[in-house]
């Protein structure tokens, strides 16, 4: 594990991150890094958690990890990325869980998560999404865990959780939406569950 948050970098030294080409855990969260160049990581085969939290980085360029990432966990939150465009997250197929809390987030292409076939968790929590389709999830067959939290969202269509057979929860609480009638949809997961409020609904499959 390497902690190198808060120590106010602007650029990263190639030399010093290569000589930790073993390394597992890194963190480089609280520094005004702003971009991060291509391969950067590259040399890092085993690494497998990354944190760069508020690293004021406006775009997320998954070259920085090369072409043969073995990365599980990536947490990009508190970055001002505004969006994420089509396979954003390309070669990041091993990942696992993946934070994008606070990232101003107004638009989402619809094939920003392909690839990540193997993502379980993902936290898109306080951005200003407003709408999202469920449709952008369907490709992350291996998903549990769906955070839309405090996204301003407005409307929702819930009908296409149906092609995600893997999901436990979605929590859409603190949100702007219209009243959900759960009995209108037609679930064929019966674990799966809704978190509107400060309770669990759980869908009652027909």
């Amino acid at each position: 594990i390497l902690y190198y948050n808060h120590f106010k970098l602007k650029i990263l030294n190639q030399n010093v991150l290569d000589k930790f080409s073993n390394l597992n855990i890194l963190d480089l969260s609280d520094n005004p890094l702003q971009s991060l160049k291509p391969d950067q990581f590259s040399l890092m085969k085993n690494l497998e958690v990354i944190y760069l939290r508020n690293i004021h980085m406006q775009e997320f360029n998954p070259s920085v990890f090369g072409t043969k990432s073995k990365l599980k966990e990536l947490d990009l939150s508190y970055n001002p990325l505004k969006e994420l465009k089509a396979n954003q997250f390309t070669g990041l197929s091993y990942l696992k869980k993946l934070n994008l809390i606070y990232c101003e987030l107004n638009c989402i292409d619809i094939q920003a998560f392909e690839g990540l076939t193997n993502l379980e968790t993902i936290n898109l929590e306080f951005n200003p999404l407003k709408s999202i389709s469920i449709n952008r999830f369907i490709c992350m067959q291996n998903l549990k865990s769906l955070n839309l939290q405090s996204c301003k969202l407005e409307k929702i269509d819930l009908q296409s959780l149906n092609l995600m057979n893997n999901l436990e929860t979605v929590n859409l609480s603190n949100n702007t939406l219209e009243k959900i009638e759960i009995t209108k949809y037609k679930f064929k997961n019966q674990n799966l569950k809704l978190i509107t409020g400060t309770k669990y609904t759980m869908f009652i499959s027909y």
